[in-house]
């Protein structure tokens, strides 16, 4: 049997190692701190990466390792669907599977530090059929036991994955085309498309038709997240099983499946959260709560995941404000751009998780999300929805991620983008978070001419109307213009001769619209237009 679970490396360089026991967390951390010295791809040691499971697929009475996994609680493992199929596609019994943990070379299953544990049940989406819906979980009819070689990996929930590099690893060939028997990794940039192809087309360093049902993780903060499975490559041939090293490898994508991964596996372990969070010593409305965090060099706080909502609660306890019997707090969250599809301002990721109270969120007029100490209406630290003209508390937090700043920086230049669809403001700005992007910021004579040329390049002018979304609003405070990606205040702006015009406008635009005199000019709009998104980014020459 031959799933040709491969990694090819081409390039393997010393590895220095230093140990020392550390914390572990929940989810996606070594319990050994481990000093990495690598260039492109590197054997791995014990612990390096010990959510990786080793798969074996029984015939008669041998065996042999099929695919690799990975852990994601003491009793799943996730792997490519096709991994638990027998070479003629059909699907295996559990009792020809069985998978080890903590190993780390093929050739030495059985040392101490190796754990083996059979197949209870195999758990497949639905609706998989071959390389679509490639993903499976194996449930074991015993529980892992967590230690320095045995931790889970935790799960990627984000559908945007920008600026990390991701990291594959497997069993796979060498150069030469021998398989190796040490668990090898190597670097590579994570693709954000649904079925999420990724891989280096030169041949330097690439999964091959690879370490299928292996894991593609990246690492956020502190924890380790998988993001891909390993699902197929393009083989040499017809009658080859290896790949061709100028050619990508695909993986599944993980965020698609989260839904159904949590109805399979319920809990999941969540990593421990670092964030630090900031509250404001004044109420504000929402918009004013953005711009607020914005100004400080924060965002808005995405409380995603229990442990995240935990400390939260605990910093806003530490407050005493709650002493009064209500404490009411934003978050960045809202539904501004659709109703009752909730994102993350900051990301524009949908809100997957949140512990809503009973009922809640509501709906309309109720548009932007709280944290809520209520204990008269039944609120106990929970998210609700309320009118985003509210005034409470804002929440902050540290940027996961440092933003560049607006400010014409040395050695860098602005890249403009335009969205393909008419989109309203809210969901401009969200276009523009979900791509690693920042709505523009036309803060100049030169930024502004650089978007215009820009504009101008995709001739949608010819039509005699061309609009497009600016990332400046006066939400927070009629007539203050600032600029959302920030919360700084609008102090320079081409603005068309007696613009902005006031309520119920707005929102910034660009316009070109000869008709009503607007050459290349900023316009206020109402914010739910539909206009194109101009986002930018900063990049280092």
């Amino acid at each position: 049997m031959n799933f040709t679970v491969a990694l090819l490396l081409t390039i393997v360089v010393a590895v220095a190692h230093l140990f020392k026991v550390i914390d572990s967390q929940q989810c996606g951390t070594r319990k050994v701190t481990i000093n990495e010295v690598i260039v492109r791809g590197w054997d791995t040691v014990p612990r390096e990466f010990p959510w990786h499971v080793a798969i074996y697929h029984r015939k008669g009475r041998s065996d042999s390792y099929a695919c690799g996994g990975t852990l994601l609680n003491a009793r799943f493992v996730m792997t490519a669907d096709h991994c638990v199929k027998d070479d003629n596609g059909f699907v295996l019994s559990p009792k020809r599977i069985f998978v080890r943990l903590g190993l780390n070379n093929l050739n030495t299953p059985n040392l101490r530090n190796t754990q083996q544990h059979e197949v209870l049940t195999v758990h497949r989406v639905p609706e998989a059929n071959g390389k679509k819906n490639d993903i499976a979980l194996l449930e074991l009819s015993t529980e892992a036991q967590f230690d320095e070689f045995v931790q889970p990996a935790c799960v990627n929930h984000e559908p945007a994955i920008t600026g990390l590099l991701g990291t594959a690893v497997g069993w796979g060939f060498t150069e030469s085309d021998e398989l190796s028997p040490v668990l090898k990794a190597t670097r590579m940039p994570p693709w954000t498309v649904p079925r999420s192809a990724a891989g280096y087309t030169n041949g330097s360093t690439a999964v091959c038709n690879g370490d299928s049902g292996g894991g593609l993780h990246v690492k956020r903060g502190s924890a380790w997240f998988v993001v891909g499975i390993i699902s197929f490559t393009t083989p040499r041939d017809a009658d080859s099983n290896l790949c061709r090293v100028d050619s990508y490898a695909a993986f599944t994508n993980v965020v698609v499946f989260v839904p159904w991964i949590r109805s399979v596996v319920g809990s999941l372990p969540e990593a421990s959260s670092d964030e630090r969070y900031h509250i404001s010593s004044t109420e504000l409305n929402w918009f004013e709560a953005v711009e607020y965090c914005h100004r400080r060099g924060m965002q808005p706080a995405i409380l995603d995941s229990q442990a995240k909502h935990d400390m939260a609660v605990r910093e806003a306890q530490a407050t005493g404000r709650q002493s009064s019997g209500f404490f009411g707090l934003w978050l960045g969250a809202s539904d501004l751009a659709k109703d009752r599809s909730y994102v993350w301002q900051q990301t524009g990721a949908p809100v997957l998780w949140a512990k809503w109270s009973a009922g809640e969120p509501s709906g309309p007029p109720e548009h932007c999300m709280t944290l809520y100490y209520w204990p008269d209406r039944q609120f106990d630290w929970e998210t609700n929805d309320a009118p985003c003209d509210t005034t409470l508390y804002a929440m902050c937090q540290e940027r996961s991620t440092k933003k560049p700043s607006v400010q014409p920086c040395v050695d860098c230049n602005v890249q403009y983008h335009i969205s393909s669809n008419e989109l309203n403001w809210f969901e401009a700005i969200e276009y523009c978070n979900r791509r690693g992007m920042r709505p523009a910021v036309l803060d100049s004579q030169a930024k502004h001419d650089q978007a215009v040329r820009e504009a101008k390049a995709t001739g949608r002018q010819s039509t005699g109307f061309f609009g497009l979304w600016v990332g400046a609003s006066d939400l927070a405070k009629t007539g203050s213009y600032v600029w959302q990606a920030t919360g700084a205040p609008v102090t320079w702006a081409k603005w068309s001769a007696g613009e902005p015009s006031g309520p119920p406008e707005h929102c910034m635009t660009l316009y070109y619209w000869p008709e009503r005199q607007f050459d290349w000019e900023a316009n206020d709009a109402p914010c739910d237009t539909t206009l194109y998104a101009l986002c930018q980014k900063e990049v280092a020459n």
